[in-house]
């Protein structure tokens, strides 16, 4: 008598609790591998008819292949919700690791500017000093020169005030001078005399 044979199920479904993984773009994502056939069949030698009784034995009954199938679904789903959440993660990773080098792009943009920003204050101050300075020398030169000129006027009409006053006071003896002659010769004359 041949000795009895599993039942064949089906080859590419994993059996509960177990699958087949292949990595999908890094999600963790996992899918069966292929068949070799679709049918597995018991260790039997080749070219040996089985009876037809002993094929249907064989045969996986609907119930298994429903729960294989569910099995398989199963499984299939909890790594595509794995699959799910590391892809989310991943991205939220990289976007907050986005986010981190373009707050310190930021930074060093700013740190950059601020320094650029104070050395041309710096050079702005400098520019303002140096020009103040000269503006402060050259209204100095202006007051000195003013000063030199208003002194100097001032010193002129000073001299030539009291070379007035002398002249004024010279006249004015000398018109007295003449006026004290005239009386003399006026008197003179009404004494007959010569003057």
């Amino acid at each position: 008598a041949t000795p009895p044979t599993a039942p064949r199920v089906l080859s590419h479904v994993p059996a509960v609790g177990g699958s087949v993984k292949l990595s999908v773009a890094g999600a963790g994502l996992v899918a069966p591998a292929p068949p070799a056939a679709v049918l597995a069949v018991g260790d039997v030698a080749p070219g040996v008819a089985l009876p037809i009784v002993q094929q249907i034995r064989d045969l996986a009954d609907p119930e298994t292949i429903v729960a294989q199938k569910e099995a398989y679904a199963k499984d299939l789903e909890e790594q595509l919700k794995r699959g799910v959440e590391i892809l989310g993660e991943t991205h939220k990773q990289q976007t907050e690791e986005l986010h981190i080098r373009a707050s310190q792009e930021k930074t060093r943009y700013n740190l950059a500017m601020d320094q650029q920003v104070k050395q041309h204050e710096l050079f702005l101050s400098q520019e303002y000093n140096e020009q103040l300075m000269r503006l402060q020398q050259a209204a100095q030169a202006k007051r000195a020169e003013l000063e030199q000129q208003a002194t100097g006027l001032t010193l002129e009409f000073q001299q030539r005030k009291v070379q007035e006053e002398f002249l004024a006071q010279q006249m004015g003896i000398q018109q007295q001078h003449q006026e004290a002659q005239s009386r003399i010769d006026d008197e003179m004359r009404k004494l007959g005399l010569e003057p």
